[in-house]
């Protein structure tokens, strides 16, 4: 009820313009309040090479029969319909998988070296670490800590069940 938007004899002198400025001034304050802004980085994983478009259309298929089993009370059919989609979306998963390393591992069978530098990257060796500054003591009081918020911050009913 403080802001100038509630008063309307604080804005008559204004025009169009200002008078967009003043309630993105308004509510941009209001919610820094409430929710401040912050920045986030979102960093992309790179895919697995065989994962693919068809991997991608049955993924987000997936997706959608899950939300709608869950959104159902008790919807067997949905709930059936999900499951079923999802065996087959891990077994489509199990064979390009299989038939990507199969085809690499016979197209570089010629080439010792290449073929263990692809059972390495298959085997996930060989890369660097994300940081020798932090180390396994400092990982675990950053996350015990955060853990710790997230239950200070939380309703008494979650803190009940720790």
């Amino acid at each position: 009820m403080s802001s100038p938007l509630c008063h309307p004899d604080a804005w008559t002198d204004l025009d169009a313009d200002a008078l967009v400025r003043l309630y993105d001034a308004e509510t941009t304050a209001i919610l820094d309040r409430f929710v401040p802004a912050r920045t986030v980085t979102c960093r992309r994983r790179p895919s697995d090479p065989w994962f693919d478009q068809e991997c991608r259309l049955a993924k987000r298929r997936v997706r959608q029969l899950e939300r709608v089993a869950r959104s159902a009370d008790v919807n067997f059919p949905a709930v059936a319909e999900w499951t079923a989609e999802r065996r087959a979306y891990r077994a489509l998963l199990r064979r390009k998988r299989e038939a990507f390393w199969t085809s690499k591992v016979e197209s570089e069978r010629s080439s010792p070296r290449q073929l263990w530098r692809s059972i390495d990257a298959l085997m996930g060796r060989g890369r660097v670490p994300s940081s020798e500054v932090i180390g396994a003591a400092e990982f675990r009081r950053h996350f015990d800590a955060k853990v710790a918020d997230v239950f200070a911050r939380s309703p008494t009913t979650l803190r009940l069940r720790r």
